[in-house]
């Protein structure tokens, strides 16, 4: 019930982003804290925003990203943020009428409140009735006010970049790193094309190096196909820490992902060619490229059709339920856990044996990639 409140106040209100210091304009991990504010209240359900007090400097920005700005709000219930907050809007959405959240110090910083004519909207949060929550990753409200809660702010965000289709692999380990990359390269600017054409540049090299037959240079090219894999994430977590989305933006990715994909398997099936110095890698490396590329084919063809994106995470998903077994040989066919695999088997010299079974994926995936496309 208190969600149906807050989301149906929300959608007929300006929320009011207030500030009245420079700390609405200082930077996390690439947005403004004014910023974030606005966008936690778009994504809770406002329609418009009302950037008010010191939170009035990041007009220009804010009109640059193509926010819904309005001049003014008018008295009355109102969502009001403080602009030098970090609130997720998972806990906007939870807000009731009169209902305020407050940071682990106990201020208030946002609250679905009554905002009397010429009243200050910060005044009118000290009125609140304090909405009870436990601090987690989805719902959250800090003061990013001194470097401990900035700290801690930074570790909030960057916790929140793991997503639901992430496997095992993502979760334990890639995770762990493209954050700790993240977190270093959003500040100086870095938007998620330049990560994408790094990690193309990292997919093209670990195909390069594959092609020789020495043990040590193919796991060096392993190590970079698994790179590949672990910055891959970047792209995406600047562009959801910073919003910076483009319609294409999961196309390019994807196309990036599946060309590194091929140029590897097909780049060691030509290594262990030359290494045995014997035919059969490289027709089992043609029957991989093959089987790739109709698996391509088919998986783009309904996502695109389906979402008119390339984000082709989703082709596999159904809600049908499926048993055990599938969900753990799922799980370990996902890409960050294959390519971990990958990765591990050319360590200990196995490349012959995956070159052997690629084939048999490939094919494999492909007649289930076929069947699912035409669920």
């Amino acid at each position: 019930m208190a969600r149906e409140a807050m989301s149906g106040q929300a959608l007929e209100r300006i929320a009011r982003v207030v500030g009245d210091g420079e700390a609405v304009t200082r930077p996390l991990l690439g947005m403004p804290l004014g910023l974030r504010a606005a966008y936690a209240a778009l994504d809770a359900g406002a329609t418009g925003v009302s950037l008010e007090g010191a939170a009035a400097a990041l007009t220009a920005p804010a009109r640059d990203r193509g926010l819904p700005l309005r001049d003014a709000a008018p008295a009355g219930l109102s969502l009001v943020i403080r602009a030098d907050a970090l609130v997720s809007a998972e806990l906007l959405k939870r807000l009731a009428p009169g209902e305020v959240v407050a940071d682990p110090y106990g201020v208030p910083v946002a609250g679905l409140v009554t905002v009397a004519a010429g009243e200050s909207p910060l005044a009118a949060l000290d009125r609140g009735r304090a909405h009870p929550f436990a601090q987690d990753g989805r719902l959250y409200a800090q003061l990013p006010d001194d470097p401990a809660t900035t700290k801690t702010a930074r570790r909030t965000l960057l916790r929140g970049l793991t997503k639901p289709q992430d496997g095992p692999a993502s979760r334990h380990l890639n995770r762990k790193v493209s954050t700790w990359v993240t977190a270093r390269i959003v500040p100086l600017g870095a938007t998620p094309t330049m990560v994408t054409v790094v990690v193309a540049l990292f997919g093209l090299a670990g195909g390069w190096f594959a092609t020789s037959p020495e043990w040590a240079v193919q796991v060096f090219a392993a190590f970079l196909y698994q790179m590949h894999s672990i910055l891959d994430g970047c792209d995406g977590e600047i562009a959801r820490l910073t919003k910076n989305f483009s319609k294409h933006g999961a196309l390019l990715d994807s196309v990036v992902d599946d060309v590194s994909n091929m140029l590897f398997f097909v780049g060691l099936s030509v290594g262990v060619h030359r290494a045995l110095d014997t035919a059969w890698p490289l027709w089992f490396g043609a029957v991989t490229a093959v089987g790739y590329l109709g698996i391509t084919f088919i998986q783009f063809k309904k996502v695109l059709r389906e979402t008119g994106t390339g984000f082709k995470a989703t082709f596999w998903d159904t809600a049908k339920p499926r048993p055990l077994w599938y969900r753990v040989l799922h799980a370990s066919l996902r890409r960050d856990v294959f390519i971990l695999i990958c990765f591990a088997l050319v360590l200990v010299g196995a490349a012959p044996a995956l070159v052997a079974i690629m084939p048999f994926a490939a094919v494999g995936t492909l007649v289930a990639s076929f069947r699912r496309a035409g669920q």
